[in-house]
């Protein structure tokens, strides 16, 4: 974000041109010092727009702005002397070809009597400005004073920069570029400043919220997990492989009584006893519906053939084998590839 450079303090004087309590601070257009200041601004400036921005400032500000003598204010600290105030005011009014004008001025009884008694003639504004354009930027004070052309305007600028705290973040507020400021915000440049206004609010919200987040992750860091509330992962993956293991295991055993059970039940052959025990291994539902469904085979009986299942055709099946076949509806050449397999 480019940002112009640090305001300077001027302070100068002008007769008193007071309208009831309506004060004129500084006059309207492009104006000078009588001695030709400004020497670091090509001028000093007002008009509408910039007396808009300087009454918004001082509508800002909490305390009322001081009219003292002489800007004793300023040299209080310097001289050790009291610095009673003239008048107070906060209020601000622009006047088209006149200026900016302080209004509902409240004098002080002292500073009222000098006024009727033409005891004093000059009002001295000191106010900061723009050094790259000479545009007023703030009224900071007032004082009353006898003297058309002040002495030592130097050093009572240096005295307004201490009493005011004037730092860079007046410059960063007030020279701000608002269509650069947009375009760091991804906003169109036609954004208004009061819309600016509130993303930035948004976004400083949001940054907030991040910061908090932050702070709960460094705290979390910081203090470690409850333990109470997890398990080494190690432990979880032990436990893990004991689950599957004992699950292998349920299943072996089931598989293991079915292929028993139709072995026993002459519905599982030796010969298909590998092809079951595998059918199981993959599908165990299937096996149990094969089970429930394939005829008892009386030619299974041990004493037939000594155990061993006399084959029949081509393809190598036995008797019962092709009884098998048939119950789970493969042909021979498709049973013995499958058995042939195993």
């Amino acid at each position: 974000m480019k940002t112009k450079p640090l305001p300077q303090v001027a302070a100068l004087s002008f007769e008193i041109a007071v309208d009831g309590k309506a004060m004129r601070l500084v006059p309207a257009g492009i104006f000078r010092a009588r001695d030709g200041r400004p020497f670091d601004a090509p001028h000093w400036y007002t008009d509408a727009n910039v007396a808009a921005q300087v009454i918004r400032r001082a509508q800002e500000e909490v305390d009322d702005l001081v009219i003292d003598y002489e800007h004793q204010t300023l040299y209080a600290e310097q001289n050790g002397q009291k610095a009673p105030a003239a008048g107070w005011f906060k209020d601000m009014e622009w006047r088209d070809g006149l200026g900016i004008y302080a209004v509902n001025v409240r004098w002080t009884k002292t500073a009222q009597a000098h006024l009727d008694d033409e005891e004093y003639r000059y009002l001295s504004p000191v106010f900061t400005y723009d050094p790259q354009t000479g545009e007023v930027l703030r009224i900071l004070m007032a004082a009353l004073t006898n003297k058309a052309g002040l002495d030592g305007l130097d050093d009572l600028s240096r005295l307004a920069v201490n009493r005011f705290s004037l730092t860079p973040n007046h410059a960063q507020e007030d020279t701000v570029d608002l269509k650069e400021l947009c375009k760091q915000l991804g906003l169109p440049e036609t954004t208004t400043e009061a819309e600016v206004q509130a993303a930035l609010v948004a976004l400083k919200t949001k940054a907030t919220q991040a910061d908090g987040l932050t702070q709960e992750v460094a705290a979390l860091k910081a203090n470690g997990p409850d333990l109470a509330k997890y398990v080494p992962i190690a432990a979880l993956r032990e436990a893990q492989g004991e689950l599957a293991t004992l699950k292998a295991e349920k299943q072996e055993s089931q598989v293991e009584a079915l292929v028993q059970e139709g072995k026993a039940a002459c519905k599982i052959t030796p010969a298909l006893e590998p092809w079951a025990r595998d059918l199981g291994k993959r599908d165990l539902a299937a096996l149990r519906s094969f089970l429930d469904t394939a005829p008892a085979m009386a030619g299974l009986k041990d004493g037939q053939t000594d155990g061993k299942a006399p084959t029949d055709g081509s393809h190598g099946l036995s008797a019962d084998e092709l009884a098998v076949c048939k119950q789970l509806g493969m042909t021979p050449e498709a049973f013995a590839k499958e058995k042939a397999s195993q």
